[in-house]
């Protein structure tokens, strides 16, 4: 049986994870105004890492527009690394 995923969405099918590590638990991304908690790193094929969150089916995606903020817990605010 052959592979018929497309290799073109933007899942990480279309670049081959060789590992996925955690991340800490304050890291999110931004999209629409809200934050996303980011839920690991992946390190691909390519030689590339990225940051991943996962959707409400549980597929990790990459994060898009590469912003990553950290929420500090004391003063309840999200800062841009």
């Amino acid at each position: 049986m052959y592979n018929t995923n497309k290799l073109s969405d933007n899942t990480l099918n279309a670049d081959f994870p060789l590992q996925i590590l955690g991340v800490p638990n304050n890291l999110y991304t931004k999209k629409d105004n809200n934050f996303i908690p980011i839920t690991c790193l992946a390190l691909l094929n390519n030689g590339s890492i990225t940051y991943c969150i996962s959707d409400s089916d549980n597929k990790i995606k990459p994060v898009e527009n590469i912003e990553v903020y950290k929420f500090n817990r004391f003063t309840r605010k999200y800062s841009k690394q």
